[in-house]
This record gives C-alpha cells, structure tokens and sequence, in this order.
C-alpha cells in the first residue's frame, strides 16, 4: 500500500544545474515485498568518485540485514543548491558489495525516472589523490544524516585518534554525524577526500569513525568495472511510485488506479517527500 509519512511546507526544489552539482548524495535503500510495491528499508549518503556515476558508500546503507542480502533498488538524490532540498529523480544499480569492509558500489541509471538522460560527467571526488592525515587536522564531514533536516549537511571537526576494525584502519573524530551520514564523505583541511563516516559509538555519540579512505582503495579498484545488477520488478515499481511523486508536486494532484484506489488534491506549497 502506498501512503506517505507526511507532507512538509517545503521551499522551491533547485533547477537541475549540473555544473553546481554537489558530489555528496543521499542513497534511499528499497526492498521489493511480495506485495508488489518496494518500501524504504535504510538511508545514508554516499559520494560520486568516478565521471559515469559511480558513487562509493557503507554496506550497511544497501543491505538487508534480515535476509542477508543487499536490497532491491536504490533512489538517488543530488544537491544542485545546498540551502535547499536535493532533486530525489535518479535511480541507481548495485555493482559491488562487501560486508567485512563495509563498502558498496552504486552506479546511477543512465536517465532519471521521467526519462531524460544524465551528463555524461558526473561532478566527482578523487578518491585516489589525498595526503596523510594526522591527529588534531580539521575535517569536514558530508552527508545527509537524520538529525541534519531535508538539505545536506556539512559539519566540522578534528581526527582525535585511531583504531582498527576488521583489519581495516579507521579514525576517530569529534566531527558531528549521526545515522543517515553513514557512506557519506570526509574532507581533509585541503579539501581531499580521505574518508567514508561508517558508524558511531552507540555509548558516546561525540565520537565517530571513518573509514581511511586508502583502506578502501584496492577494494574500489578491484569492483569497479564490474557489472551492474538489478531487480528489474523493484525499479520498475520504483521508478513508477519515484515519478508519481514528481508529478504530484508539480500539479499538486495525486492518483493512481491500483487498489487501494487514490485521487488527491494537495494545497499549493505543499508536496509528497517520501515514499513509504
């Protein structure tokens, strides 16, 4: 059955401007259910690390930990103004995931959901450029976590230190980020990508750790070319539910002719945010 959480008193959406396009995006995380519809199951952030699309994120942002598998079909959504919302009109494939090391390969959908095609160069970060970072160095961390509203948020800190998860390196920091900043992206004082935020401590949630973004390298290296797999059913009904909403904020009316039947009429400034 689809419903909605609620509706908000929203600012303009941004134009899509490609050129002010914002390499941080927020990944919504769907399963397919027997009844034919998808619903959300997680959310996080992720980064675009490659001119196609590619965008880098945690495991844990894709995956069903129930069936032990990843999900189903994923929805992108891309800052072009961060004082305002992202545009939630892309949709992306699952190309590589691993649980050990807590990362996953998106690839974004050639077109969007209403069928017009994306730039060839995506706005990217560099994932294999970025200096040594040391203790005390100022970062920032990028994402789209639950506590940071409806636009991006940017937040600032320090690394306070180090520890080893897994065999894999991260580092700690007093830098604010919460669920949802998850796969998100940590700049260095020069402005380098050096890290992926993957989890906070649960009893002390002032620090958090990141994933030293060389740890990541040789796994991105060996997954990226690989093939892009899809429910194909999941982003159908995906991309379907993705573009009524689209639509429904443009006319302000919503309908469809699936049981439960739906006609409404939604006053002006209002819209539809989420699919649930």
């Amino acid at each position: 059955v689809l419903s909605f959480a609620g509706a908000a008193l929203a600012t303009h959406l941004p134009e899509e401007n490609w050129a002010a396009m914002h390499p941080t995006v927020q990944v919504m995380s769907y399963k397919y259910k027997f009844s034919g519809h998808v619903v959300p199951q997680s959310s996080g952030s992720g980064t675009v690390i490659s001119a196609e699309g590619l965008i880098l994120t945690n495991n844990h942002v894709i995956f069903d930990e129930v069936e032990q598998k990843p999900l189903d079909a994923f929805e992108i959504c891309i800052t072009f103004d961060v004082k305002k919302e992202p545009l939630c009109n892309y949709t992306a494939k699952l190309v590589a995931n691993d649980k050990e090391i807590d990362l996953a390969l998106l690839q974004i959908n050639a077109e969007d959901v209403l069928g017009s095609p994306l730039p060839k160069n995506f706005k990217v970060l560099d994932y294999l450029k970025s200096s040594q970072p040391e203790e005390r160095e100022e970062v920032q961390v990028i994402g789209h976590p639950a506590s940071g509203g409806d636009t991006i948020t940017i937040t600032k800190g320090q690394i306070s230190g180090y520890d080893t998860f897994n065999n894999y390196k991260y580092f700690k920091t007093d830098t604010d980020f919460d669920h949802g900043s998850s796969g998100g992206t940590v700049l260095n004082s020069k402005g380098e990508f050096i890290g992926i935020p993957t989890y906070i401590r649960s009893y002390a949630e002032n620090v958090g750790y990141f994933l030293d973004l060389r740890e990541a390298r040789p796994w991105i290296e060996k997954n990226k070319t690989k093939e892009a797999k899809t429910h194909e059913r999941a982003e159908k009904d995906l991309k379907r539910e993705m573009g009524r909403f689209i639509k429904a904020n443009e006319t302000l009316a919503y309908g469809h002719d699936l049981y439960p039947y739906i006609s409404l009429k939604l006053p002006k400034g209002w819209h539809f945010f989420e699919i649930s």
